[in-house]
């Protein structure tokens, strides 16, 4: 099964909309998001949103770009200061592909959770960044290392040690950037994070 976790995109200031709706920065920030979720093949049976503009619009956008709109659904349980275990109790008995969009600090709080019991890597030394021009090198091989990516399949132990802590339980240590999605996956149970998706 797959699993989408968006945060929504740039929201207005509450004085120029109390309702906080997208500016125009986040509605490009969203489509730019929805177009490269297109690319990777995502056909979430629903995506769900919580009740805030913001996250609706964000929803909006990408179910447009997925032929979606149809499977929009606002729920109650994204809010941003919501529990996150009865999200993980309706994701575990979701029979399909499923997309939620969300706030911080849900979303990282959500992240966190599913890949806690799950999400191992082998003990190896963190590795420490220097830098060198505005670039972060990697310590231990002395090799340049972006500080973003988009739509970056994470697929090597230095890709998943920038993101979740190195041995032990893993944890989720980032930070959702406005319109960000982590695509997860689940083989028995076991959830892992294989992409995240940045709009810019």
């Amino acid at each position: 099964m797959r699993l989408t976790i968006v945060r929504h995109a740039e929201a207005l200031p509450k004085e120029e909309d109390p309702a906080r709706g997208l500016s125009p920065r986040g509605r490009e920030q969203a489509r730019s998001t929805a177009a490269k979720l297109a690319e990777l093949g995502a056909a979430p049976a629903q995506i769900l949103h919580s009740d805030k503009a913001r996250a609706r619009q964000t929803a909006e956008q990408i179910a447009e770009a997925l032929g979606a709109r149809a499977r929009l659904r606002q729920v109650d349980w994204l809010s941003p200061e919501a529990p996150v275990q009865p999200a993980v109790e309706r994701i575990a008995a979701a029979p399909d592909e499923l997309m939620l969009v969300g706030h911080l600090p849900f979303v990282d709080r959500l992240l966190g959770e599913l890949l806690q019991p799950v999400a191992r890597i082998p003990d190896t030394p963190p590795r420490r960044a220097t830098r060198r021009r505005g670039t972060e090198v990697d310590a231990r091989r002395g090799e340049p290392r972006l500080r973003s990516t988009s739509a970056q399949l994470l697929d090597s132990h230095d890709d998943l040690a920038s993101r979740i802590s190195v041995g032990g339980t893993s944890r989720w240590t980032g930070s959702f950037p406005a319109a960000g999605a982590a695509v997860l996956r689940s083989e028995d149970g076991a959830w892992a994070l294989s992409q995240f998706v940045t709009p810019d």
